[in-house]
């Protein structure tokens, strides 16, 4: 389903930008977990379906700890995770000019604690690299009784990449690597930096509470 819509939004962005893309299309991920498997994130789409055709009409992460069992005549003894303790959300409105650019299948990262999550930009992301969402408080809710995410900040890829990489021509084609190929991602121990190393070689290091760069 989200590789069909991945087809649909490529269509409209070819038609009214100044960029190309063609090839195979960034494999959507529908669900992450975190580096100790702690935390875990799942993609749903909003389709507004009409025969065989459907327009996207939003994103949402869902960002969701272990269920704990605190005591023992509630605890189940199976070779299975449940989740759902404190689940929170991010919503992409694609309504919303600032979301859609983010409608090239985000790709998500959270943190061991499920108290951030980074969204990756895919396709031509020459503005907007990344945004990094926080868990919201808990009187801010949705209809459903999720918590709402929080936008931290959305970081430029000019802020990561060395100046002389950046293309300023902006031509985006099927053999262009994503803005993250070949580089790395890593959380610091206490799951409040990003550590981003580029294919260069450069590593910037990322405030998770407030977005602020540090570069190495």
């Amino acid at each position: 389903m989200r590789l069909k819509m991945f087809f649909l939004v490529v269509i409209a962005v070819i038609a009214s930008a100044s960029f190309s893309f063609a090839g195979p299309p960034f494999p959507c991920p529908t669900a992450v977990n975190s580096v100790h498997g702690n935390a875990l994130a799942i993609v749903h789409d909003t389709i507004d379906w009409k025969g065989d055709t459907g327009k996207l009409l939003s994103i949402q992460f869902t960002v969701m700890s272990k269920a704990a069992f605190l005591n023992d005549y509630q605890r189940i003894s199976a070779p299975v995770t449940y989740w759902g303790d404190w689940a929170w959300a991010v919503v992409l409105d694609m309504n919303k000019e600032a979301d859609r650019s983010f409608s090239f299948c985000g790709v998500p990262l959270i943190t061991d604690d499920a108290h951030f999550l980074i969204l990756l930009a895919t396709g031509p992301a020459f503005r907007s690299a990344l945004r990094i969402y926080r868990q919201g408080d808990s009187s801010d809710r949705m209809e459903d009784g999720t918590i709402k995410g929080v936008l931290v900040k959305e970081i430029k890829l000019n802020e990561l990449w060395p100046a002389a990489k950046i293309d300023p021509i902006l031509v985006w084609t099927d053999h262009t690597p994503e803005w993250f190929a070949f580089g790395t991602f890593d959380f610091t121990p206490d799951n409040l930096q990003l550590i981003h190393k580029t294919r260069w070689g450069n590593a910037v290091r990322i405030n998770l509470s407030d977005g602020k760069v540090l570069k190495e």
